[in-house]
This record gives C-alpha cells, structure tokens and sequence, in this order.
C-alpha cells in the first residue's frame, strides 16, 4: 500500500512538472533553441575560477581585512564625494536610517506604490506605516503633487524614487521636505550613476540607499549603500554598524557559488537553457539570496538583519565600478539605440516623456515603454507575449502591479486598490527591455526589437 501511495505520489508530481515545461515551452519557446535570450543580470564574467577559490579561502578562514573600506572609498569617488556604509542589502541601509530618524509606531513614511516589497518591509520594522504616493507618469519616479497631498501631521519621511535611472523631479520634493520639516531619503537603488543638473542622484536629500543586488546598475550579487554627505550622521549611524553582524559562512559560500552559476549560465547563448534546468532542481541547496523580507512582517530568515555587506563580495563590487564608465556607455548607447527603432515604427508615444532623448547625466538601467491602455496588460496579448519572451523573460519586468515581489496579499502591506491610480495604470502596461547586450548578439537584438514594434504597430491599428 505504502509503495502504491508513493507510486501515485510521484505521477502526481509528475503530471504537474509535464505541465511547466509544456507552459514554459509555450512561454519561452524549446531550450535548444539557437535563438539568444538575454538575461536582466551582467555576469561577472572577470571571476574565473582562480580568483573564486582565493575568495573561498578567505570565507573559510573568516577573513574580513580591510576591503569594506576600500569598497566604500571607490564608491564615493565615482559619485563625487560623501560617505557610505556597505549592507548586505539596500533595504537594510533604509531601515538603519529610519532607525536613527527615530521612526516609531503610527509615524508615517511617504513612498510609491511602484516599489519593492522590501522596502515596505524595512518601514514596517520600525513600527512605522507607509503612506502611498502616486508616481509621475513621464519619469515613472515619485510626483510631487501626489506627495504633497499625502502628507499629515504624523509624516515623518519621504522615500523618492528614481525610477531605471531617470531621476524624478527631486528639486520639488526637496522643497517640499524643507516645506514641511521631513526627512527625504533617496531611493537609488535602480539609479546609480545618474545626475541631475550635475549632482549625482543620491546627493539631494538628507541621505540615500543604492542597490548592488544582481540585476541593479552595480553587480555585487547581493548588498547596499548607505549614503549621505552629512558627515555627522554618517558617524553616528557608524558607531552602530560597527556592531553590526556579518552574513553566516554558509550564506557567503552560497553566494559565491552564485557568481559561478551566473558567469557560465548568464549569457544570451546559455539563459534559456539554464531557465529550463530550473525546472528539475531540487531547493535543497541553501538560497544565496535574503529571501525572508519581502512580507509585511520581521521574518527570522537564516541571516541577521541588519548585516554588513560579505567582505568577500567587495571585490565584485570594485570590479563593477572599475568597469562603470564602459558599461554606463554600452547602456546609453542601447538604449538610444532602442529608441530609434521605436521612432522609426512610430511607437515613440508609448515612452514615458522623461525618458525621451536622455542627456549625458543619466545612465539608464532598462528602456521602459507603457502599452496604450487599449491594448491591456502584457500578459493578455499572447502575440506581444511571445514577441517579448522570444528574446527575455517577462516575468522580470519590474512594477507591472503595486508593492511588487510580494509574498502574500497587497492589502497586508497597507496598500488598497485604486491608492495609485497612475502606478497602478502604467504597472498593468509596462513593458522594459535588458540594455547589456554583448556585441555579438546585437544584430540578433535589434531584429528582436524591430519585431517587437511591429508587433506593437499591428496592436495599436487593430
């Protein structure tokens, strides 16, 4: 009997995985197909395998040295100045800065519903509630008006966000911040690099927080900054992550197996099949990722929370600022490049405004476009659905509904339909395309793109 029950067990098991490889087939098209997918993520393809054993090594024998603080020094010099503190992620960077704001419960902190789940979760372990504001539909990044409508007595700091590199209109919100006597604390994490009137984006507000997590404008797996040109509160949050904790040796050598999974599998000849062996791997291995953050509550994952950023991956970091100047180039000259398809289709409506003919101060991380509200979601159009997944994947489009990557329900985090109507109208037609594309596949791409607007052109005439 017990034989029989396993029997039916694993046919059970079985019928469900026969139906995602067929779905992801339909979806993405055969893994042995010769046709590039481009991947979200630039692998470190510099970490050969010499150099990951040396940074085994100094995971096993718990060696920190003095990286972190060379780390940080490079990274204020490419942005001009200040003073950082290297996380383990972005969000606790945020959360440290709420901390020492002296956030409580009932204060309220301004921040869009076009966010990430964890940055909901980093206010919500304060004790303090997230108020939503609405975002700009030409930068996609906090409006002003939203913002001021918003606040309360109870408002104690505004989040602004820069939204894939364009920067929002952050000279407003720094007058209303003033205005009002609240903390304005930049959101960059998807905006590294990019000025505004030749101040970097970071640089506005009281303080900020970058992202170096895999898919952001700086790979370093996984991390953050804590950013301020405030020298006096930089010191005083510095004698407390002084006692911060570093990541467990378990979680820093999944890491580094991370790296060497991305480098080989990371490419456009490579991601499609590595997407579909994803299918059959077993989840026994520790996640290298910080996964327990992306609920509306303080979930004990296996990783403090604050934690310094892993030493180890420092040298990630260095190495994507070494290769900045080179990589913000290749992205402005795709994403023009991209732009220049869309005119000549006459599909240049459906870029946000700000987006349009970007200057030398912005260095974009995903080329962004909104369906006309005619067309409906992405998902819907199974004919732009293939036209998009034939070349990346879809489910990595950010922002195509409020609070994204959540774990549970939107109404847990606070957020009630209908808060964020133009967030909420932009999310259900966004559509945003990878700008790392290694040059043998551009021909490859562009035909893509040029599909893809066709595509587009026969929507928007049916």
């Amino acid at each position: 009997m017990n034989m029989l029950k396993k029997f039916v067990s694993f046919l059970r098991k079985w019928r469900v995985r026969m139906y995602q490889v067929a779905f992801w087939v339909k979806t993405y098209g055969p893994p042995w197909s010769r046709a590039p997918f481009f991947p979200f993520i630039r692998p470190h393809h510099d970490m050969d395998d010499a150099r990951l054993a040396v940074l085994q090594k100094r995971v096993a024998a718990s060696e920190e040295g003095d990286y972190s603080s060379t780390y940080a020094k490079a990274f204020c010099t490419a942005l001009g100045g200040g003073y950082v503190l290297p996380t383990a992620s972005a969000r606790m960077a945020l959360h440290a800065l709420l901390r020492h704001y002296g956030l409580r419960n009932g204060d309220e902190v301004l921040v869009t519903g076009f966010t990430c789940s964890v940055v909901l979760n980093a206010i919500l372990r304060c004790g303090a509630v997230p108020r939503f504001v609405d975002i700009d539909r030409h930068t996609l990044g906090t409006s002003p008006e939203s913002v001021e409508a918003a606040i309360t007595p109870r408002t104690k700091a505004l989040i602004a966000q820069h939204t894939f590199g364009i920067p929002c209109a952050i000279d407003s919100l720094c007058a209303l911040a003033t205005k009002y006597h609240i903390k304005l604390i930049e959101d960059v994490a998807i905006a590294f690099g990019s000025k505004h009137q030749g101040k970097p984006l970071g640089a506005w507000g009281d303080a900020a927080y970058f992202s170096t997590d895999h898919s952001k404008p700086l790979n370093s797996l996984i991390g953050g900054m804590l950013y301020t040109t405030d020298e006096n509160l930089y010191e005083r949050i510095f004698s407390e992550y002084q006692g911060w904790p570093h990541l467990p040796r378990e979680k820093q050598q999944a890491l580094l197996e991370q790296v060497r999974v991305e480098r080989d599998n990371f490419t456009p000849a490579h991601y499609r099949w590595h997407n579909f062996a994803a299918l059959f791997a077993e989840c026994d291995a520790p996640s290298p990722f910080l996964d327990a953050d992306y609920t509306p509550w303080a979930v004990q994952g296996d990783y403090p929370y604050p934690a310094k950023m892993p030493t180890v991956l420092t040298s990630l970091g260095l190495e994507a600022l070494r290769q900045w100047h080179v990589v913000a180039d290749e992205r402005r000259h795709w994403f023009k490049k991209i732009s220049e398809i869309f005119y000549r289709n006459n599909c240049e409506g459906m870029i946000p405004a700000g987006f349009l003919n970007i200057g030398e101060e912005v260095v974009p991380l995903r080329f962004a476009f909104c369906l006309p509200a005619a067309c409906g979601p992405l998902r819907e159009n199974k004919r732009l659905w293939r036209a998009v997944n034939a070349f990346f994947p879809a489910n990595w489009i950010w922002f195509q509904e409020p609070v994204a990557c959540r774990a549970t329900d939107i109404v847990a985090y606070g957020y009630t339909p209908g808060t964020c109507p133009v967030a909420e109208e932009v999310g259900r037609g966004i559509v945003t395309i990878p700008l790392d594309v290694p040059s043998p596949y551009a021909d490859r791409f562009v035909q893509h793109v040029e599909n893809l607007c066709h595509e587009l052109q026969r929507l928007t005439h049916a």
